[in-house]
């Protein structure tokens, strides 16, 4: 189903379901900008709160949310082992003691401030994208452009729709080059990263041209 896929639109009757496309895609997107500037702790709760949220009032599968939060946690756990590393670095010398397992696991300040903002930002985005749909950004968009520029051609409002609504797209891509990479034996490990990600470049730039040449058709 289409509602397990990353970014993907899940039919809903809640009211951000309802709300007006346009204001949405604001709201959610000035907020997805000012959590890059909230402290770590207002963060993380923030972000857990719209994970409740998601699942409780909103109705998404826990499936769902974990898909989406799937590049952050990579990212986290990535950030993680750095700064164990970093930390280890640092403790050379000292008596390994209680205290010296302590430093070590505690995570750089700066590391856990980066995923904490990436993370809210991340969980705003999910539910933008889960609660609106491809047509309806196309509609707001092209509503905003004929509000400021009082013209019916709306040339930037569908440029920035297919942008947005390619992100899913590619995860669509990196899905079934994972599926038939799968089919043929491979596993998953780096090497499937370095040999897919060339082909995953190829198809999206073959359906970024395919999208341009339908839109300069339409024109």
């Amino acid at each position: 189903m289409n509602g397990t896929k990353f970014f993907h639109y899940r039919k809903g009757n809640s009211l951000l379901h309802k709300m007006n496309p346009a204001l949405k895609i604001i709201l959610l997107l000035v907020f997805a900008t000012a959590s890059f500037f909230i402290p770590v702790i207002p963060a993380l709760i923030i972000w857990l709160l719209l994970i409740f949220i998601s699942l409780a009032i909103l109705k998404f599968r826990l499936k769902e949310v974990l898909t989406d939060l799937k590049p952050v946690l990579a990212y986290g756990i990535m950030l993680l082992l750095l700064s164990l590393i970093l930390n280890f670095m640092n403790l050379r010398g000292k008596a390994f003691n209680l205290t010296f397992v302590k430093e070590l696991f505690t995570p750089d300040q700066n590391y856990l401030l980066l995923f904490a903002r990436l993370s809210l930002s991340i969980q705003i985005s999910s539910i933008l994208y889960r609660t609106t749909s491809t047509s309806e950004f196309s509609q707001a968009f092209r509503s905003m452009e004929e509000k400021l520029t009082k013209k019916s051609a709306t040339p930037f409002s569908e440029m920035l729709s297919l942008t947005l609504t390619f992100i899913p797209r590619l995860a669509d891509f990196w899905e079934r080059i994972s599926l038939a990479w799968k089919s043929r034996g491979g596993k998953k490990n780096l090497r499937r990263i370095v040999c897919l990600t060339p082909l995953l470049f190829k198809t999206a730039m073959t359906e970024a041209y395919g999208k341009t040449l339908a839109r300069e058709n339409r024109m």
